[in-house]
């Protein structure tokens, strides 16, 4: 599970890595043309090295997809999500983990 922070807007695009980071890094810029933000410019992606974080590492499979989903609305709570991946309907397992967390963080 990575995350590839914008250049230009700072918002993020979170992805699964399955495949060599090189081809899975053009796909991503090559998607970033398609992508839209929350004001009208271009998306910007700089080298693997300035722009992708690894978030996690897990198996391919359904348990990605899930994980992928809790990342997305994660940095949606911050707005710091890229519109395309803007979730229409918030999973009510992830605001129950997202709050837990919230309260640990100030106990």
């Amino acid at each position: 599970m990575s995350q590839m922070k914008c250049q230009t807007c700072k918002h993020s695009r979170i992805g699964q890595i399955g495949r060599k980071l090189e081809v899975d890094t053009k796909s991503t810029f090559a998607m970033s043309r398609l992508t839209t933000h929350s004001q009208p410019m271009p998306v910007t992606f700089s080298t693997v090295h300035v722009n992708m974080t690894l978030l996690q590492l897990v198996q391919k499979g359904r348990h990605l997809n899930i994980l992928q989903n809790y990342f997305i609305q994660l940095f949606q709570y911050s707005n710091m999500i890229i519109n395309e991946q803007t979730l229409k309907e918030r999973n009510q397992l992830f605001e129950l983990i997202y709050n837990l967390q919230l309260c640990q963080a100030y106990s």
